[in-house]
This record gives C-alpha cells, structure tokens and sequence, in this order.
C-alpha cells in the first residue's frame, strides 16, 4: 500500500508540474487616459481702478466620462453665469442662454455703461464619448469720462498750456492752425461728451472627443473700440482699434498619446481720424508690436498686440495659447482704461491604452516534439522506478 501511495504522489506531482509548466497566465494592461481643458476671455478691463471680466467661457472632458462646461457674460454674477456637468456614459445638461446687465459698483455706475452680458453651457456623454461647450458675451460697453470729478484738474492746465503755446504760433505760422484746432476741439469734447465706445464680441471653449483624437478648441473674438466716438473725420471716431479674433487649439492623438498646438493670436487695426490729417489713416500693428497715439493729450493711449505660445508642462503634456491685445487708454484720465481683449488658451494631456495579450496554452504541434514529452517521459520514470521497487520486494 505503501508503494502505491508513493506512486500515486509521484504522479500527481508531474501532472502538477505540467500543467504549471504549459498553463495559461495573463498580466493586466492600463486603461487610456485624457484631460481636455479650454478657456477663453473676450475682455478682462481695469477701469480706473477696478477690475472686471467680461465673456468668460471655459469646458473640460476627460477619460473618465466627465464633461464641464461653464461661462459668464460677467465673471462672479450669477444672474449671467450658466454651467452644465454630467457624468457617465449616456448624460447630457444644457443650461440655455441667459442674459442680465452686468452689475457695476457704485463709483463706475455714473461713468460706464454696460451693455447685456450673456451666457450658455452644454456637456453630455453619448456612447462614451464626452463633449463640452460653452459661450460667454458682452455687448458693449462705454466710457463718458467727462463725468470723471478729476478730468477737469487734468483738462484745464493741459489746455491752457497748449494755448499760449499754440495762439502765438499759429498766428506766425498758419500752417500749424489745424493741429492747434485738433487739440483745442480734442479737449473740448473730451470734458462734454462721451469718451469711450467698445463692441465686443464672445468667447467660445469647446472639447470634443471622436475615435482617434480629442480636440480643445478656445475662441476669443475681438472687437472695436473707439475714442471720442464722434470727435474725428467727418462726424467719425477719432481713432478706431480693431481687433481680430484669437484662437488656441490643442489636438491629442489618442494612438500615440502626443499633442499638437497651434495658435493665431489676434491682429490689429487702428485708424487714426485727426481732422489734421486731412483724411483717416490706417495702421496696422502685427503680433508683437506695440503702438501709441494721441501722445501728449489725456487721450495718449498704448496698443500692445501679444502674440502666442506654445507650452510644454513637465509631465510632457502640450498646450497653446493665444494672447490678445492690450489697450491703454486714457492715460491722462485718473490712471485711465487698461483692456485686455480676446485672450484663449486650450491643452489636452493623457497616455494611450496599454493592453498586455494574455498567455494561453499552445495547441498540439506538428512535425516536432510534444510538450507534453516531458511529462510523459517523467511520469513512466518515476512509474517504472516504484514497479521495481515493487517486484523487489516481493520477492
């Protein structure tokens, strides 16, 4: 019995050891991952003194079947704030459109005019697929700084400098008598009408996601803006500045895990109506490039075009932005109007799948040896020793 039992153990370790040896195993993979972001500005402005953030918009989607999307016509006012989050595979929020007059604090209200500001949001999930969408606006808005109590203190000794100097002058040398007649009637309308006009655009943020790659995409149109709306040629503005919109895109291939930006920042125009000219000249200032007008007057103001970036983060993952253009104006009104106008940025990081095949056992071949030919060879071994031993023993 002894024997038998020994044999049986022997037996039962070889067919252990075989079916380790030619067995299946599997490792398990990594799932892909992303992160999609985009968020664009149409105006942030500091006006004399005070900060405000006019057409935000901003929308994420990621791998784990979340989408954000939200906006403002003016930041931190809910009245024109819209957002839309959804999680899970077959989700979709849409907050509509919602519109308000943007509120001013008390020291703007008697000098700025806001006009609506606007807001959506839409995120949704649809057979594992994440997309989210968001729009934020402003209409307009307008400066009278002849309601400025310090625009008088900066007027007066301005213009009565530029006459004496002017009066004389003009009177010696003729010729000079339309620039003295620009600047005169420039200060005049400065202190009795309005200042400052700007129209705006939106700004747009959107991430989708198709079968190959996920896209950020971030908008920022631009806008015009106008000193002295009426005090130039021909019942004209003075100077018009136009701005082009501004656009980031980052596009992440999902089979290689690499991304790809790009930009097109904003480009400006700016036409100049001096009745000393004569006629409205037109300048153009490329990204990079700055530019001022109207020197020597409250109404010097800077024009600086940015241009765009791309950005590489430490964790290898890409994304671009584009800047706008920044507008000093007003210089010599109480610090002035500081805007910063179409300003978007959009990035998308992640890995691809990781998928490790699983081992299975390999099926009988042909015209080699078995795998199995070792477990046989053991077992008639280890059979034949115990049979020995048997016959041995019996003897």
């Amino acid at each position: 019995m002894r024997s038998f039992t020994r044999f049986g153990a022997g037996l039962a370790s070889a067919l252990v050891v075989g079916a380790f040896v030619a067995g299946p195993a599997s490792a398990a993979g990594r799932a892909e991952t992303f992160l999609g972001n985009a968020t664009g500005t149409a105006l942030h402005l500091n006006l004399f003194g005070t900060d405000l953030t006019e057409g935000f918009s901003k929308a994420t989607a990621n791998s784990q079947l979340q989408a954000s999307a939200e906006a403002a016509g003016q930041l931190l006012a809910p009245a024109s704030t819209t957002k839309a989050v959804v999680t899970g595979d077959n989700t979709n929020q849409t907050a509509a459109q919602k519109c308000a007059t943007p509120a001013l604090p008390s020291q703007l209200a008697a000098i700025v005019n806001v006009g609506v500001a606007c807001s959506s949001s839409a995120s949704s999930v649809k057979n594992g697929v994440p997309h989210a969408n968001s729009d934020g606006s402003v209409a307009s808005l307008d400066v009278s700084a002849n309601n400025v109590p310090a625009l008088n203190q900066v007027i007066q000794p301005v213009q009565g400098a530029l006459e004496q100097v002017f009066g004389p002058l003009a009177q010696a040398a003729p010729q000079v008598k339309p620039a003295t007649d620009t600047i005169s009637t420039l200060l005049t309308d400065l202190a009795q009408t309005k200042t400052l006009s700007v129209k705006l655009g939106n700004s747009t943020s959107d991430v989708s996601v198709t079968g190959t790659q996920v896209t950020s995409v971030s908008t920022a149109a631009g806008g015009r803006i106008e000193l002295l709306p009426v005090g130039g040629i021909a019942g004209g503005p003075l100077a018009a500045i136009t701005v082009g919109s501004a656009k980031a895109t980052s596009v992440y291939d999902r089979a290689t895990g690499k991304s790809t930006p790009s930009f097109d920042p904003a480009l400006v125009t700016i036409d100049l109506g001096l009745p000393a000219l004569g006629e409205v000249k037109t300048i153009s200032v490329a990204p990079g490039q700055e530019q001022t007008i109207l020197q020597g007057t409250p109404l010097e103001s800077t024009i600086k075009v940015a241009s765009g970036s791309k950005v590489t983060n430490p964790d290898g993952s890409v994304g671009a932005i584009a800047d706008g253009v920044s507008l000093q104006l007003l210089k010599g009104v109480q610090g002035g109007v500081t805007l910063q106008i179409a300003h978007a940025e959009a990035g998308v990081a992640g890995a691809p799948a990781v998928v490790e095949a699983p081992r299975v056992a390999e099926l009988p071949r042909t015209g080699g040896p078995s795998p199995w030919l070792p477990v046989a060879g053991a077992t008639l071994l280890v059979a034949a020793v115990v049979t020995r031993r048997f016959i041995v023993s019996t003897r």
